[in-house]
């Protein structure tokens, strides 16, 4: 198995415990994406082919980019047809939500308002994270709430859409860190 990402970029992590998806996040994802990352570095140069068709499947499943639009985005990422890690890892990070999707959905829980109770936020979240989540690795309940309760700490009566959008983003990252500590990405 592999040993800590402190060796540097050549070294393949483990893949996190859910407790450490929970302690940090960051490290978390970046321990998914490096041995992602890894499994695409068909030679080991430390560079994937953008046109890799592994690649575009996982970052189609892996974030929030639309299958019809994950060339354009991995090509933005590119430099000379190949991401590194560190562009893989920023591609993930800068697509980790819909922002489109989750103002749309603000708006039609806001109506009129400029806040959402916490409790609908909440309340759509859960129906959300059914929908980012295979049945084949259904997350326990127990670790659910977990998530919620994360990403609902701070949160007052009502939340703003700044809140809501960061949140929903944050949830995002949670359910699809756990997802892959869980049960991998693979073809």
């Amino acid at each position: 198995m592999g040993s800590s990402c402190s060796s540097g970029d050549s070294v393949v992590p483990d893949p996190p415990s859910e407790q450490e998806v929970f302690d940090n996040l960051d490290v978390a994802e970046g321990k998914i994406w490096r041995i992602a990352f890894a499994a695409f570095d068909d030679d080991k140069t430390g560079r994937i082919d953008a046109g890799h068709e592994l690649l575009k499947m996982y970052i189609a499943e892996a974030s929030a980019v639309q299958s019809d639009q994950v060339e354009t985005t991995i090509a933005k990422y590119a430099t000379d047809g190949f991401l590194t890690l560190e562009a893989f890892k920023k591609l993930l990070a800068e697509n980790a939500v819909n922002e489109t999707f989750v103002l749309s959905t603000f708006q039609s829980l806001a109506q009129t308002e400029d806040t959402v109770e916490s409790f609908a936020m909440r309340m759509t979240l859960e129906r959300l994270g059914s929908s980012l989540v295979p049945q084949d690795c259904d997350l326990p309940e127990p670790v659910w709430e977990k998530v919620l309760d994360k990403v609902m700490t701070g949160a007052d009566v009502t939340v703003s859409m700044e809140f809501f959008i960061e949140r929903c983003g944050l949830f995002h990252r949670y359910v699809r860190t756990l997802r892959q500590q869980k049960n991998p990405i693979s073809w």
